[in-house]
């Protein structure tokens, strides 16, 4: 946080925060104020950006993200994002966006419920992995997402997986488009012990709009494709 607050407001040139091999326990807020914004990492496996917060206790779901970014043309390549408050605690954000033309680039996204909250603007995703259990990609941005991999997670007993929760209204028109992605299941869900039903969505509006395009959707996916 210390990078970014010393980061010009209101640019109009880019500016990069290079960060370096570790793992950060930290909460990162992206203002409205800092326009084009770049964190350059090590790679997935070096960069490790972590938070635990949830909505159980004193955060709201928006306020749980390890990554909130709010201002315009934000840029990450090569970090993992990841939250590890666990199934058990519901609504727990990875990465929280409303920056608009925002991409994140070869990043990983980690979490259980609502993992990736793509909560306004235009925003593009490409060659990620992005990990959860419930409505993990959702919100009401337009937003696409290219060459990812998508992995359901091992949730409780019970528990289905639903993928995606889109919300939009019939005026500000918005979708989540998956485009030449693999749906799959991570090894832990592979190896699940019980029975676990996976889906693809599940509305959050009566217009959530949700396009699957050009993809691998591994067999345990539910034929029906969507839960009600």
């Amino acid at each position: 946080m210390d990078a970014i607050n010393a980061a010009p407001d209101y640019s109009p040139t880019r500016s990069t925060i290079k960060i370096k091999t570790g793992v950060y326990d930290e909460i990162l807020s992206i203002g409205k104020e800092k326009w084009n914004l770049t964190f350059l990492g090590e790679g997935v496996n070096k960069t490790i950006i972590t938070g635990n917060r949830s909505n159980i206790g004193e955060f709201r779901t928006s306020e749980s993200a390890t990554l909130a970014i709010e201002g315009d043309r934000f840029l990450v390549q090569d970090i993992t994002f990841q939250n590890t408050a666990g199934p058990e605690v519901r609504q727990a954000v990875a990465v929280r966006s409303s920056s608009d033309y925002s991409v994140l680039y070869r990043c990983r996204i980690i979490g259980f419920q609502d993992t990736l909250y793509t909560q306004l603007g235009i925003q593009f995703f490409r060659d990620c992995k992005i990990y959860g259990i419930v409505d993990f990609i959702f919100g009401h941005a337009k937003v696409v997402l290219q060459n990812c991999y998508i992995f359901g997670r091992q949730p409780q007993e019970g528990q289905p997986i639903t993928i995606t929760a889109q919300n939009r209204d019939p005026i500000n028109i918005s979708a989540i488009v998956i485009d030449n992605c693999i749906i799959t299941a991570s090894t832990e869900l592979r190896n699940s012990k019980f029975p676990v039903k996976v889906y693809l969505g599940r509305p959050w509006s009566n217009y959530s709009s949700i396009v699957v395009m050009q993809s691998f959707l591994d067999t345990f996916i539910d034929p029906k494709g969507w839960l009600d």
